[in-house]
């Protein structure tokens, strides 16, 4: 049963083409991924299905009383409460049903009531009633499910009574999840929800989404949560919607087979028109050349076009590069670091030398970020010693990507950090596949991962030899990564 329909849809901003005449039905309790190149659409196909964008054609039909979630890509949440109180707002019905039960019980523990026959006999009949109710929506098991979400989602018992407004962003996605997940809705909207989520999180999210009841729409560029978890992906490309069967590694199998057969065809094709031509082009004077001459020319204006297979542009990566640096580039000893009389680490000892690919990890919360702007020189340590070795030169990329002008332009931008002209600008972006006047854009309505792309096209700039990367991939498809 349809939940949902998207019907003939299509959106424009200006003279840009997003959504050309895209359908897709949303099935109760299916598992789907959508998924498509940066600055494709799917942002703004999700905002359409809630309702927060309009289409310019088409229409959205939902079911009567449709419950929807949606999680965007970098939640506004502006409450002061704490995370305790945001999340009991997610199942505020059964709450209000388990105050009430305790009421009645008082009532029912009166002895007072029982001397009303008929209206005690009324008590109980409406604590049965209402008990029952609770049971079937799981409030018996309430405390224990809002301590197994937020947990899951990487929270810890001293984060649950702090303020939302102490959180940072990625803290800030989780627990606007952590609260979809607890709404259990009829169908979840996820815009690249493993964003900011360690792998031990995922992991649990995979679980969740695959076991719930409710109906799944995901947009993710991590092909490994996607194999995971759904059984269909709809792929957004040039403004259209297909739909394929099964996970991820599907999609890719059932594409590839397609993109071989049109490849095939249009050498078919290629193959017919020029030895059409080829005949048309030697034919004697005599009539019987002739004849054959137009029958083939004929032929020709009646064959139908096959479109050659375009090929997929890849971001061109290069860092400029300063040289190479002394043998030991940076070196922790005993290295620790507190915020306000609150430990993150302590006695971190490393050693990087010339040439070593080390990967941080850790979960949530654990200090990742904070390590990496100490070896910037972004933040100071608490206590130990931070020692950078011999021409070593820091590019470094921030998750957060604050040095980015949101009302700025890409151009702007890498002509603001650099001496280049506007022509070698734009010829620069180009390869950062920023094209045409996708350069005068404003940072701000620029998808999160033409964001990333940016974000990287400006740290590329930087001549260095030392790259400290923070969640480089976020945002970016899979293409980018």
């Amino acid at each position: 049963m349809a939940l949902l329909s998207v019907c003939n849809v299509s959106k424009a901003y200006g003279d840009k083409v997003v959504l050309d005449g895209v359908s897709l039905q949303i099935e109760k309790g299916g598992k789907v991924g959508l998924v498509g190149l940066n600055g494709a659409g799917k942002t703004t196909l999700l905002k359409i299905m809630t309702g927060l964008e309009e289409p310019d054609a088409g229409q959205i039909n939902r079911i009567k009383d449709l419950k929807l979630g949606y999680l965007s890509q970098k939640p506004e949440i502006e409450s002061g409460e704490t995370l305790d109180d945001y999340l009991a707002e997610a199942v505020k019905d059964i709450l209000a049903m388990q105050a009430e039960l305790k009421s009645l019980e008082q009532e029912l523990g009166n002895p007072a009531a029982r001397k009303d026959e008929d209206g005690y006999k009324n008590l109980l009949n409406r604590y049965g009633r209402l008990a029952h109710e609770f049971e079937q929506k799981g409030g018996y098991l309430l405390g224990r499910k809002l301590k197994s979400v937020a947990f899951g989602m990487g929270f810890k018992n001293e984060d649950r009574k702090r303020r939302l407004t102490e959180f940072s962003g990625g803290e800030k996605t989780r627990a606007q999840l952590a609260r979809l997940l607890l709404q259990e809705p009829d169908i979840l909207l996820l815009d690249e929800p493993t964003n900011h989520l360690d792998v031990d999180t995922v992991e649990w999210l995979e679980g969740y989404l695959r076991e719930c009841p409710f109906a799944v729409l995901v947009v993710s560029h991590d092909r490994y949560f996607l194999d995971r978890v759904v059984t269909g992906i709809v792929s957004l490309e040039a403004h259209k919607l297909t739909s394929y069967r099964g996970n991820y590694s599907d999609f890719i199998a059932q594409k590839e087979q397609a993109e071989a057969v049109a490849a095939k065809n249009y050498r078919i094709f290629e193959k017919a028109v020029a030895k059409d031509l080829e005949i048309i082009s030697s034919a004697g004077g005599d009539r019987r050349s002739k004849r054959q001459a137009r029958s083939r020319a004929r032929r020709l204006e009646k064959m139908a076009t096959v479109a050659k297979p375009v090929k997929e542009k890849k971001m061109s990566l290069k860092f400029g590069f300063a040289g190479r640096s002394g043998n030991v580039v940076v070196v922790l000893k005993n290295v620790g670091k507190e915020y306000n009389g609150k430990k993150i680490f302590s006695g971190v000892n490393l050693e990087i030398r010339w040439g070593d690919k080390v990967a941080l990890i850790g979960p949530n919360g654990a200090g990742k970020t904070t390590l990496l702007r100490l070896l910037t020189g972004e933040e100071r340590q608490s206590e130990g010693e931070i020692k950078i070795g011999a021409n070593v030169r820091i590019a470094f990329f921030s998750q957060e990507q604050e040095q980015l002008d949101l009302n700025s332009t890409p151009l702007e931008t890498i002509m603001m950090d650099t001496d280049l002209s506007a022509l070698e600008a734009r010829n620069y972006l180009g390869r950062y596949l920023f094209l045409g006047d996708a350069v005068f854009k404003e940072i701000r309505s620029l998808s999160g991962g033409e964001r990333s792309r940016l974000a990287l096209a400006r740290v590329a700039l930087t001549d260095s030899n030392f790259l400290i990367l923070d969640e480089p991939t976020n945002h970016l498809d899979v293409r980018g990564v």
